[in-house]
This record gives C-alpha cells, structure tokens and sequence, in this order.
C-alpha cells in the first residue's frame, strides 16, 4: 500500500471498504483511524514517523523515540 500511495498518489485509507484478517484487521484499523501507509512502513522498520504518526503511535504507547 505504501508504494502505490508513493508510487501513484493512491491514497489507502481513501478506500471505500477496508478488510483485513489478523495483522491486516490492525493495519485496516490503523489506516481507518487516519495513519498512512507510509507511517505503517516507518513505524514497523524503526524509521521517522511523520508528525501525524508520532502523534498516533504515541497515543498507543508505541511510538519509536
């Protein structure tokens, strides 16, 4: 999802349905709640997380410092 909002502008959590099972239902959740696919990538390999997604992740405890 990352490279095609990078790639072609598309924009994931603009999709009129999002499913997903187990890890999926999570990233589905997160994408619903507003955090890009990009700050998904950033926050899973430990990189800078955009203002917007340090705001979420830190909310859940789980931002990177």
């Amino acid at each position: 999802m990352a490279a095609l909002e990078q790639q072609v502008g598309w924009d994931p959590r603009e999709a009129d349905v999002i499913v997903g099972s187990s890890a999926g239902s999570i990233t589905g959740a997160a994408l619903r709640l507003g955090v890009s696919a990009s700050d998904l990538v950033a926050w899973s390999s430990d990189q800078p997380l955009s203002a917007e997604g340090a705001r979420f992740f830190a909310t859940l405890g789980g931002a990177a410092e």
